[in-house]
């Protein structure tokens, strides 16, 4: 070889003779030093085709050459060079041909699974949703060892059987179980990339828990063998960790409504609200959560909307695994508050609404910070007769009690057009478009006579109040004024009209006492009734 300043070119002809041909052209200095190279001979080797890459080569297709080609092996023991499970030591299959390569046509043969090899995968069609399994049977008891699998199984094991599925969320979970074989599961994507291999357990449940998958796109799993002594029967079930989470885009126009996470089976739900930089988050076990729960939600507000789903599963051999599905985001918004009106029972169509009784909007809503009420007084004949009084309830309260207090100016035996509207955070809901009537019934002695002071009497501007009204049913206070001296029967009546409650008062110009309940009253609307003879006076109580 030239040393540094000249130039060399060294060619080698190698067609797999045991001599090749080497040209060494060179151009140098005068009187320049070379050195010179000696190439070992090559004898060659044979070397066999392999086309159907098994391993085991076709004697009759062969390559001389002095290191392995592409393609071929030194092995020359192969019958079909075209099947790959037909070689010497394969498994005879019935199948009308020699698979052994022993020059004998189905000796001792056996019929495998239609599924033994990938491209006859069976499909699983209608997969369970999670935790529902419905479990299919399988065996190994025939199966031959396939070249797809990529899992390594001890030498005179690996025989398995193929599935493929279409996933219809991002997850799903493969259980295979088997009282005699130390099962694998294998998973592949549909170009043959292995995804996951479980084997956590030598027998009993095979379990892959595994998330990340693409819905609609097909995915093989092999259940396979890895002990050599026993190749038997199994069940084999597929699960989607969910039903798919699409939700859709929606308004609501209350925040006591709900949403609901249209993911199943989790251990958890986590519901995100998010508008501008403020972002508001519910986990829940149950798939449904009130609005009124992620707290800071307001009205007339536009929302981007996620559900996340948590899955605390465990695999074969008892060890935790976690997985969580999220959903893709969606619009959700607030609208106005929902339209309310006086409610149906205090209409002057149902009765008469004595002073100092409550009247309440037929609706609860929530996150608002109150109701606001407009009376306007007519005659019996619906004539407008005086101006419009704005009043605001206590608090969120739906209730507001008919006194000169709350609404200065009503007076009894009066008819009042009756609107209500909510107050929230940013604004007010748009009056109703119609209104309801009230009718506001007087009050006069039931009795009185002057000249006998036994009788039991009521004035005409005596005034009960019980409270607090609304109340949770164990209690009230009762505070009556303008009632004649004397023991006084107090019954709490149902809507039915039956006594839940009496008890004996006594009255000094007026009751001021508080009434202890026998027993929790249930929900609803009930009278409070003071008696004495012929003497009456009644107030309208709500529980709640």
């Amino acid at each position: 070889i030239p040393s540094s300043g000249s130039t060399a070119l060294v060619k080698f002809s190698d067609t797999g003779v045991a001599n090749p041909t080497i040209t060494v052209l060179a151009t140098a200095p005068t009187n320049q030093v070379f050195r010179g190279v000696e190439l070992a001979p090559c004898n060659g080797i044979t070397w066999y085709r392999d086309a159907d890459g098994d391993g085991y080569g076709d004697p009759a297709t062969t390559l001389v050459n002095c290191t392995q080609p592409y393609g071929y092996v030194l092995n020359n023991t192969d019958c079909d060079d075209a099947s790959v499970v037909a070689y010497p030591g394969a498994v005879e299959v019935c199948n009308n041909a020699d698979d052994d390569c022993d020059f004998t046509v189905d000796e001792s043969c056996i019929y495998p699974p239609n599924n033994d090899l990938r491209v006859n995968a069976f499909l699983l069609s209608g997969m369970n949703t999670y935790p529902a399994c419905n479990f299919s049977s399988g065996s190994l008891a025939q199966a031959t060892i396939s070249f797809d699998a990529q899992s390594v199984e001890p030498l005179g094991a690996g025989q398995d059987i193929w599935y493929r599925f279409v996933p219809t969320s991002g997850a799903v979970r493969l259980t295979a179980t088997s009282a005699v074989n130390d099962l694998v599961l294998e998973l592949q994507n549909q170009a043959g990339t292995v995804i996951e291999i479980e084997n956590s357990t030598t027998t009993g449940a095979e379990i892959l828990n595994i998330s990340g998958l693409t819905v609609g796109a097909t995915y093989y799993v092999a259940v396979r063998n890895f002990n050599t002594s026993s190749v038997g029967s199994f069940t084999f079930c597929a699960q989607n960790l969910s039903l798919p989470a699409n939700t859709t885009p929606t308004t609501v126009n209350n925040l006591c409504s709900t949403i609901k996470c249209q993911f199943t089976g989790a251990s958890s739900y986590t519901a995100t609200l998010t508008a501008g930089a403020n972002t508001y988050t519910y986990t829940s076990t149950s798939t449904k959560m009130a609005l009124s729960l992620f707290g800071g939600l307001t009205y007339n507000t536009s929302y981007t909307l996620t559900f996340s789903a948590t899955y605390n599963l465990l695999d074969g051999a008892g060890n935790p695994e976690v997985i969580t599905l999220t959903s893709l985001p969606v619009s959700f918004t607030v609208g106005q508050p929902q339209e309310v009106q006086l409610r149906s029972t205090d209409m002057c169509s149902n009765q008469s609404r004595p002073l100092n009784s409550f009247i309440s909007a037929d609706l609860a809503l929530c996150g608002i910070t109150g109701y606001e009420w407009e009376f306007i007084e007519t005659t019996s004949s619906n004539v407008v007769t005086g101006a419009a009084i704005y009043a605001t309830g206590q608090g969120t309260s739906r209730y507001m009690q008919l006194n000169g207090v709350n609404i200065p100016g009503i007076q009894a035996g009066d008819y009042y057009r009756v609107k209500i509207r909510a107050i929230y955070n940013g604004g007010v809901s748009p009056w109703p478009s119609t209104y309801r009537t009230v009718c506001i019934a007087g009050t006069a002695p039931v009795m009185a006579t002057e000249n006998n002071e036994d009788v039991a009497w009521v004035n005409a501007d005596a005034q009960a109040v019980v409270y607090p009204n609304p109340n949770n049913g164990d209690m009230f206070n009762l505070n009556v004024s303008g009632l004649s001296d004397g023991v006084w029967t107090v019954q709490v009546l149902d809507v039915q009209g039956r006594i839940v409650h009496a008890e004996q008062l006594v009255a000094e110009g007026g009751i001021n006492r508080t009434v202890s309940l026998n027993s929790t009253l249930s929900n609803g609307l009930y009278t409070v009734r003071l008696m004495n003879g012929e003497a009456s006076l009644n107030v309208r109580m709500i529980v709640e």
